[in-house]
């Protein structure tokens, strides 16, 4: 038997506004070129922070099942694999379904046990995503006991690495994605999503499952309803 948390993407909405730290000014001893690197270090720190502020929030809002909050706080990315999230469950057959990644696949499939199709066509990606977070159909631990170790910045990006404190010998923890947009640091949940089809990917070929099978058991254990093939049907 085998198990997967957070059947719905997980969905790590964050966002923080940047620090904005005012450079040293008049005065000063420290040699220019001193200063412009105490300049950057202390930007670098900012951003940091905002990430690290970023990520509090993004749980919080996850732990009050803030819908909006999530939509809000997550990149323009990852709003638009919403808005195509939520045309597929509304619209597609299996040929288009049967041509997406496996996480998208298991997320149609659920969703179509959650949502009336016509219901699906008038939602863009940030009232699905809303929809998800307020049904509980995102996994709220998947925030819930982690902690963010070091973050690297490179322009408008931050990769930071997760840990579980308290937990030895798990799992290795895939990276969180922060990109800098409007003004704020926001999650990239696109980096999530691969990792997930890669995780699902194995956990098939260690069954010995195809992927549809895994996704129509997993959908299965996670509705109470069995889920075949016909999931995926055109509405």
């Amino acid at each position: 038997m085998f198990s997967q948390r957070g059947v719905v993407t997980v969905v790590a909405p964050l966002v923080a506004l940047v620090l904005g730290l005012s450079g040293c000014s008049g005065g000063s001893d420290t040699p220019r070129g001193e200063a412009a690197q105490a300049g950057g270090s202390q930007s670098l720190a900012a951003d940091e922070q905002a990430v690290r502020d970023t990520f509090e929030r993004y749980r919080a809002a996850l732990r009050k099942q803030d819908g909006a909050a999530v939509a809000a706080l997550v990149t323009e990315g990852t709003r638009g694999y919403y808005d195509d999230l939520a045309r597929l469950t509304a619209t597609a057959g299996p040929e288009e379904i049967g041509a997406r990644g496996v996480t998208e696949r298991m997320n149609v499939a659920l969703l179509r046990h959650q949502l009336a199709p016509e219901k699906a066509a008038g939602m863009d990606g940030r009232a699905l995503l809303g929809f998800a977070v307020r049904k509980g159909l995102v996994d709220k631990s998947a925030a819930e006991g982690l902690e963010l170790g070091e973050i690297t910045v490179t322009g408008d990006t931050a990769v930071a690495s997760v840990a579980s404190p308290g937990k030895r010998n798990g799992p290795e923890l895939a990276p969180r994605t922060f990109v800098k947009e409007a003004g704020g640091w926001r999650v990239d949940l696109l980096p999530a999503i691969e990792a997930n089809d890669k995780s699902l990917a194995e956990l098939a070929k260690k069954h010995g499952m195809t992927e549809d099978a895994v996704i129509f058991k997993l959908v299965s254990a996670a509705t109470g309803t069995p889920v075949d093939a016909s999931v995926f049907a055109r509405p």
